[in-house]
């Protein structure tokens, strides 16, 4: 981010009211010197949602959700930090500048040449009989065909391209549309290929894919990533689904998935693009609905991609959006199954589609063995890896819950539900006790960089840790018995002495950072609450300062924990 950008950031949010921006999306009430409402990112039915006006920062004690205006504009309407930065500009009259003087006329361009490519496809098609024979045996009707503006790369796109190359080369290229051949000359990369232009979720083309019509391979073939095109971010058919203006969404795999279920009278379609569903694509889908309905093949692959699904949207699910897993049988994906057995047979399967809750307790209940004690104790390690990472309490519990019935336990045997502060206490010592436990069993300095916990904490079992790392630096093989020696006498050592006492596990280097990084989280949440509150010790902007440093902190934790979540999953 250039000097004059961050400075006109500054600006932008000096001149803006929170409270106006928020006020146009949530009812507040005054509450001391703040302001309160329902969240509008989680459901509930007792206000958490509060607003400092001073600060000109939002916090929901429920969900966690927290940050200043731009970042309220981006979560509530899913738009990008330059989109969202653009509307807040513009509403107290100022103008985004720049970044570089020719990117407006470069994007400007970009857009145009890729609008022509669309145009000159869809003459290909409209000539070609043989292609649209070949849709029409597909089932695929004229007004789906032309919603998505399909085409096919054929004699008019090749004038086209031979004329756009000479003066675009740079930019043909750069957008995916053209290749360097064998000769050192540019090449079309889609010739003779089934077009279905990409949209971005404001309706302009910012890539394509193709499809093989002659068994040359790729049978699929993608624009590459660019800083137009990025696949996470990305969902077929979501501008048309946009402007259906219906709350339920069915997640399917592929364009022609997506273009049978317009065809058979079932518009509301989208699909990722040759990647796993992640969490920016529920972010793009989660505002306009209530209902997500995914679909997959029900073989070994298509319940892979649905539980990597799950642990994509899993963090950051609201509660209020109901979210199904469609399984269909006999090989089937939906395209196939629509022109076998029809609309009303699809509809009918949907309505009786598994719940996400429910797949993902019967998937962890299939992997592990619930019989033995081993077994129940590794599931529910697992499960509370994924449960942890939720950022809904009330969600979390349940969660927990569920998990605990499942395996035969109680969940007061786990945790002790209580006031949000307390249970954040309780997490602290829940990670901090599998990191002390963990780094009894070290053999070596691996990972040590996740420590010391930095954050102001005065949880006794933190400063523990904290003295440890510090031995640690000297000491590297210090053992967990030298350190009960050291403690010996100390108030907190008996509580040290059981836990190292009842540590049998192993080293584990992904379980040590995942403790690591989720007990630092929980310390900044604490920190997070307690400056959220007026205080007479700093100036509003410094506190505005270290809240947002805090958020930024946090959810770049949020994210490694994500990573090592979907690394683990790959692996599997």
């Amino acid at each position: 981010m250039t000097a004059d950008l961050s400075a006109f950031i500054k600006s932008v949010l000096a001149q803006t009211d929170i409270v106006t921006v928020i006020q146009s999306a949530v009812s507040l009430k005054k509450a001391g010197h703040n302001y309160q409402g329902l969240c509008p990112f989680h459901h509930e039915k007792t206000p958490s949602f509060s607003v400092n006006p001073s600060k000109q920062f939002f916090y929901c004690f429920g969900c966690h959700a927290s940050g200043d205006a731009l970042n309220f504009i981006m979560r509530h309407e899913n738009l990008s930090f330059m989109e969202a930065l653009e509307k807040c500009a513009t509403a107290v009259g100022m103008t985004v500048p720049s970044q570089t003087q020719n990117t407006p006329n470069i994007d400007k361009q970009i857009y145009q040449i890729l609008r022509d490519m669309v145009l000159s496809c869809r003459s290909d098609l409209q000539s070609n009989n043989d292609i649209l024979q070949y849709l029409k045996d597909r089932g695929i009707k004229e007004h789906a065909q032309r919603k998505y503006h399909l085409g096919y790369c054929g004699p008019q796109y090749q004038q086209w391209f031979k004329k756009s190359v000479q003066t675009h080369r740079d930019l043909l290229t750069g957008c995916g549309v053209a290749v360097t051949g064998k000769t050192g000359q540019p090449a079309t990369k889609f010739y003779q290929r089934l077009m279905f232009p990409i949209q971005d979720s404001r309706g302009k083309i910012i890539g394509f894919g193709g499809r093989s019509l002659n068994d040359q391979p790729p049978k699929y073939l993608n624009s590459p990533e660019s800083d137009l095109f990025k696949k996470r971010y990305v969902l077929y058919g979501l501008y048309q689904f946009r402007a259906l203006k219906v709350d339920h969404v069915f997640v399917v795999e592929g364009y022609m998935d997506v273009l049978a279920l317009h065809s058979h009278g079932i518009p509301n379609a989208v699909a990722c693009l040759g990647t796993a569903f992640t969490v920016h694509h529920w972010h793009l889908i989660k505002r306009f609905v209530k209902k997500v309905t995914f679909c997959f093949d029900a073989d070994r692959a298509g319940r892979a991609a649905a539980w990597k699904s799950v642990l994509a949207f899993m963090p950051v699910i609201d509660p209020s959006i109901v979210v199904r897993f469609l399984f269909l049988p006999d090989q089937h994906d939906p395209d196939s199954y629509l022109q076998s057995k029809g609309r009303e047979s699809f509809e009918e399967a949907a309505e009786s589609a598994i719940s996400w809750v429910d797949f993902f307790m019967k998937t962890l209940a299939e992997t592990h063995t619930l019989n033995t004690v081993d077994g129940r104790a590794a599931y529910l390690q697992t499960a509370r890896s994924h449960t942890d990472t939720m950022e809904n309490d009330a969600l979390k519990e349940t969660m927990s819950q569920a998990v605990h019935d499942a395996a035969g336990l109680e969940a007061k045997e786990i945790s002790t539900p209580g006031t949000s502060r307390t249970q954040n206490n309780d997490r602290i010592g829940q990670y901090a006790r599998v990191i002390i436990a963990q780094l009894a069993k070290k053999t070596t300095t691996e990972l040590t960089e996740e420590l010391p916990f930095d954050v102001h904490g005065s949880a006794p079992l933190v400063e523990v840790i904290n003295h440890w790392h510090n031995m640690l630096k000297t000491t590297p093989t210090m053992t967990g018995e030298a350190l009960r020696a050291e403690l010996q006498g100390t108030q907190i050592y008996p509580q040290i002495s059981t836990i190292l006492s009842q540590s049998t596990q192993d080293f584990d280097p992904s379980r040590h950072r995942f403790a690591c990084l989720s007990l630092r989280l929980e310390l900044i949440e604490q920190l997070i609450q307690k400056h959220i509150h007026p205080t007479t010790s700093m100036t509003d902007q410094d506190e505005r300062k270290l809240l947002q440093s805090l958020i930024l902190q946090k959810q770049a934790i949020h994210q490694q924990r994500r990573n090592m979540q979907t690394d683990t999953e790959i692996q599997k």
